[in-house]
């Protein structure tokens, strides 16, 4: 049916989504899913039922053959070959039809996206658009993640932007659709922000810690920073001292979102997006060593990557 909607990939990030997409689809259409971990499918279809029919497939060519749209949202790059282009299993063993979307969610590299979706496309499969998303897990749970999409748009002209924005405003915020340009361009915008999120990330602890060294009130020091330049949604958001922001992980028993092992890739990611244009990534470079050395630390095992805050060896009960 042309209403029905196909969803691979229900990790941390894709099962809040795929939720927010269940409830907002018609209840008459299916929503095919498939995980390579089967609990997470069963998991998913015995608690989203109540919103609509829900069929769980045995592989990404099953979804692709019963859908005429497809979002896929996998770790690695790796991933994301095998599930378009496994010869057997893969979204390219299904019927041709070239108006089927698909929406590749992931963070992956950037010529690898562009190499699967040229693939894809060029085997009659329909259209292969990178849509990272961006705003963390408590984003995908409130449906409020913003979508940076690898086409031209803009929605108002271009019938395909439309439909991309239509399907992917059940999960993140109309106006946080960025439509950046050709096959990639997504990736890039979404590389780019994590790779500045994540050295504001390192940067906010390292100073919040030395500036607590030298006596000055947890909430006076925030108060400084957010009156003046070095605020930022960061500072906000994931604010690594506990107490000071009631909602981030900090002050939540430095609950894991979003592990320091995906930091690392991520940042990787946009050191070697910055190295293939000629720029050179010192700030990641660093960060990539603070990071690396948090993530072998057996306190942040399942940590959340403001938790190298307290790797910094501040008292836990800053004042």
């Amino acid at each position: 049916m042309a209403s029905d909607i196909g969803f691979i990939g229900l990790g941390n990030m894709g099962y809040r989504m795929a939720v927010n997409l269940r409830k907002k689809m018609p209840p008459t259409a299916t929503l095919h899913i498939y995980d390579v971990v089967e609990d997470a499918c069963r998991r998913f279809s015995d608690n989203c039922s109540r919103f609509g029919k829900i069929e769980i497939a045995r592989s990404s060519k099953e979804v692709a053959s019963k859908c005429s749209t497809l979002l896929t949202i996998v770790p690695t790059s790796e991933n994301v070959r095998q599930v378009f282009l496994d010869p057997h299993s893969g979204v390219i063993a299904a019927p041709q039809d070239p108006d089927r979307l698909m929406l590749e969610c992931s963070t992956i590299d950037i010529k690898a996206t562009q190499e699967i979706g040229k693939q894809v496309m060029e085997a009659g499969l329909g259209i292969y658009v990178d849509a990272p998303v961006s705003g963390g897990a408590r984003g995908a749970e409130e449906a409020t993640v913003a979508f940076l999409v690898g086409h031209p748009g803009p929605a108002e002209t271009d019938p395909v932007a439309r439909r991309i924005k239509d399907v992917v405003s059940n999960m993140g915020l109309p106006e946080r659709v960025n439509f950046c340009g050709p096959l990639g361009s997504g990736l890039v915008g979404k590389i780019v922000n994590n790779y500045i999120s994540i050295n504001n990330v390192l940067s906010l602890a390292e100073g919040m810690a030395f500036g607590l060294r030298y006596g000055v009130d947890k909430m006076r020091l925030y108060d400084c920073v957010k009156s003046s330049s070095g605020n930022s949604w960061v500072l906000e958001n994931k604010n690594s001292v506990p107490g000071v922001i009631a909602r981030s992980p900090a002050s939540n028993n430095f609950r894991a979102t979003f592990p320091a092992r995906m930091v690392l890739k991520d940042l990787t990611l946009g050191i070697n997006a910055a190295k293939e244009v000629g720029i050179e990534a010192s700030m990641g470079e660093t960060a990539l060593k603070s990071f690396q050395k948090a993530n072998d630390d057996p306190r942040t095992t399942v940590s959340h990557p403001s938790i190298i805050y307290c790797f910094l060896n501040v008292p836990s009960n800053p004042t």
